[in-house]
């Protein structure tokens, strides 16, 4: 499990460099490369608790590889798609990684119990999907001629945004409330 985690933070660099150059095909290995890391978030947790390969370490690793992956995803659409994709959003995104890396330092000091809440496993997967429709958009509207109003993508991206806020919120709640049964 570890070996996929560590793939993702490997593959967003990949993704980056693919969707940046103006060749068709080289966008398509993009988001085959975004699917390809998209599985491995998924296959990780679950090959680590099946066969019994949970870690501290892991349990460190798969959220980094997850906020490596998926910021440099929403930094790479909004490199393509700078009129769609703001940096207020990326801020808003970061700002919710760095805030919640933060508090499980913290809760990890004060021996507070902080998991992966349900909250953000759904933000992570709210996250792909919008993603991966961003990416269709994006290369059926410039390399293949659909009439798509982009202005979609901005209405699009609202969705992970807030849901990533309402994650980082989740996660004050958690710890406040950790905090104060301790």
């Amino acid at each position: 499990p570890n070996i996929l985690s560590v793939s993702r933070i490997f593959l967003a660099p990949v993704f980056f460099v693919l969707l940046t150059r103006d060749v068709v095909l080289y966008v398509w290995c993009s988001i085959f490369i975004f699917f390809l890391a998209s599985l491995t978030d998924a296959f990780d947790g679950y090959i680590a608790r099946k066969y019994k390969l949970e870690s501290k370490f892991g349990r460190h690793l798969d959220p980094i590889a997850d906020k490596v992956f998926i910021i440099t995803s929403f930094f790479s659409l909004m490199y393509v798609m700078p009129d769609y994709v703001k940096s207020w959003m990326l801020f808003v995104v970061i700002s919710r990684d760095v805030f919640v890396t933060r508090l499980r330092k913290i809760s990890e000091y004060k021996n507070l119990d902080f998991k992966t809440n349900y909250f953000a496993k759904r933000k992570t997967l709210v996250q792909i999907i919008t993603i991966h429709i961003i990416l269709l958009i994006y290369i059926l509207e410039k390399y293949y001629s659909f009439q798509i109003d982009l202005n979609i993508v901005y209405y699009l991206m609202i969705i992970p945004v807030f849901v990533t806020f309402l994650s980082g919120l989740s996660y004050w709640k958690q710890y406040t409330r950790l905090s104060y049964e301790k």
